[in-house]
């Protein structure tokens, strides 16, 4: 790897642990409300960038251009545009935002777990919710820290050394600073990520003459690389892989930001911002196309290995374009490395609330314990969550990078319908959110067994796993809802009165 950059990663990392410090010096939790959620008093800007930064993991940030370089634009299309920003983005800002900030300052809400208690006044979801949260996203953050020791060890780095450097990064900025430094840290990120991904964009362009030509190249090739719809990914395949996309609505590491911001008169500033930074990081996947036309045109050579395109087209494209190319390179680099890294952080901050909050505190009764020591508890709880996930990001076995992407794509299937449902439609029940909770634990079970090859997906090519099974997931919800008695929703703002029909004046 050059030395330059080496140089401006080793910035970008001192830069993060610093900030971390100094967050947490002048923000310093006083109880869990601070140390999780900041205390409901982030700006718009911070709330929007923290969001997009943490949507953005390594997995979409290493795996948007390889799924570029393979599909063409469709995916970008329905799973960019239409799925992740239009789904994820905009609806979970004008559907949930308004109402979780609402009832998370009435009852003091810290947790998913706790909204989703408090709405449907049934403790008993918590059996479901509770180790759902902590298994899956302790295996998605080792994921994250696989990433981490596969974009290091393609650039030249021992991968163990690489996972180690990196999770010690994360766990001192989040364990010190809590929410407030890993939300503040993920925004700066984010910036980063926008910043490097346009200089990347234009970049990758130039290579192939312009942004024109590499499309024209680029359709060349195949005319369903450029087209929405095509032969690979047909209608109803892209339908369902936008659907899987808008998972985010259910991913309890997501849905807390909506606990964080200010106030719900920042949230209508937060959206242009958040769906700025998604969009212009999202614009990455441009890599993707550059190397496929590239390679066609014979100006590199045959890519061996899909997964690494990011980090190829940084050592065969960026560094050899100017001057500055290894320092734009490390700027990439950095770039790939906040997408992982807020997604790690936030993932840790889930499980270690949920430990505490929902276990120790909620389910043990230790109410009375001290606010100080319940800050202290979560913190060692952090230590211990990245410990163990990186511990399984070190000796990993053949299909953890398939088990962990199951892990994150369940959340949508199991948390999407219940929480949106519970909070916008007043007929739906406890019984049809523990149902349809119960289908994120089918989903992960037919994407084990499928990503093993015990049972492949019977519609694969044709329908997308994860699209499936949260519309499943919806029909399950509003079929137990209706069948089961209505129950009484209080924490809801009470619905619009009817308005009396106008009486016309009769004259004489």
């Amino acid at each position: 790897m050059n030395t330059a950059m080496w140089i401006v990663v080793l910035i970008y990392l001192v830069a993060s642990v610093v900030a971390g410090a100094v967050i947490a010096k002048k923000k310093a939790a006083k109880d869990l409300s601070g140390y999780f959620n900041s205390g409901g008093t982030l700006s718009p800007w911070v709330m929007a960038f923290s969001f997009a930064s943490t949507s953005l993991s390594g997995l979409l940030f290493l795996g948007g251009p390889t799924q570029a370089y393979a599909y063409g634009y469709p995916t970008f299309i329905f799973g960019t545009i239409l799925g992740t920003i239009l789904g994820g983005c905009v609806l979970g800002n004008l559907l949930i935002g308004k109402p979780m900030r609402y009832i998370s300052t009435k009852k003091n809400i810290v947790t998913p777990v706790d909204l989703l208690e408090e709405i449907y006044s049934y403790n008993k979801l918590r059996y479901v919710a509770v180790p759902m949260i902590i298994i899956a996203s302790t295996v998605s953050a080792s994921v994250q820290w696989q990433c981490l020791g596969n974009l290091f060890s393609l650039l030249g780095l021992n991968y163990k050394w690489g996972v180690i450097i990196g999770v010690l990064v994360v766990a001192i900025y989040t364990n010190i600073g809590g929410n407030s430094g890993s939300a503040i840290v993920g925004a700066v990120q984010t910036i980063i990520c926008v910043v490097s991904c346009i200089i990347v964009a234009v970049i990758a362009a130039r290579a192939c003459g312009g942004f024109t030509a590499m499309n024209t190249q680029f359709g060349a090739i195949d005319p369903g690389l450029v087209q929405a719809i095509s032969q690979a990914y047909p209608l109803p395949r892209s339908i369902t892989f936008m659907i899987g996309n808008m998972a985010g609505l259910g991913q309890p590491y997501l849905l807390v930001k909506f606990f964080q911001v200010k106030d719900t008169r920042a949230l209508p500033k937060a959206l242009p911002l958040t769906i700025i930074g998604t969009f212009f990081t999202c614009i990455v996947v441009v890599i993707g196309v550059s190397m496929r036309v590239l390679e066609a045109n014979g100006t590199i050579a045959g890519i061996e290995h899909i997964d690494s395109i990011v980090p190829q087209f940084v050592a065969q494209i960026v560094n050899p374009s100017s001057i500055a190319g290894p320092v734009i390179g490390g700027l990439v680099i950095a770039a790939a490395l906040s997408a992982i890294m807020s997604t790690a952080s936030a993932l840790t901050l889930s499980v270690s609330s949920a430990a505490v909050k929902d276990v120790y505190i909620k389910w043990m009764h230790h109410e009375d314990m001290p606010a100080k020591k319940q800050v202290r508890a979560s913190k060692l709880t952090g230590w211990v969550v990245i410990i163990i996930s990186m511990l399984l990001a070190l000796w990993p076995v053949g299909t953890i990078f398939y088990i962990g992407f199951a892990a994150a794509t369940m959340f949508g299937t199991a948390f999407a319908p219940s929480i949106i449902g519970g909070l916008r439609w007043r007929r739906s029940t406890k019984y049809g959110a523990m149902c349809s909770m119960c289908m994120g634990i089918v989903h992960f079970v037919f994407f084990v067994l499928n990503s093993t090859g015990v049972f492949p997906w019977p519609f694969n090519g044709k329908l997308e796993m994860n699209g499936v099974m949260i519309v499943i997931s919806v029909i399950v919800y509003i079929v137990v809802s209706l069948l089961t008695p209505a129950q009484e929703k209080p924490l809801l703002p009470a619905p619009e009165k009817e308005l009396k029909p106008r009486v016309r004046s009769q004259e004489g």
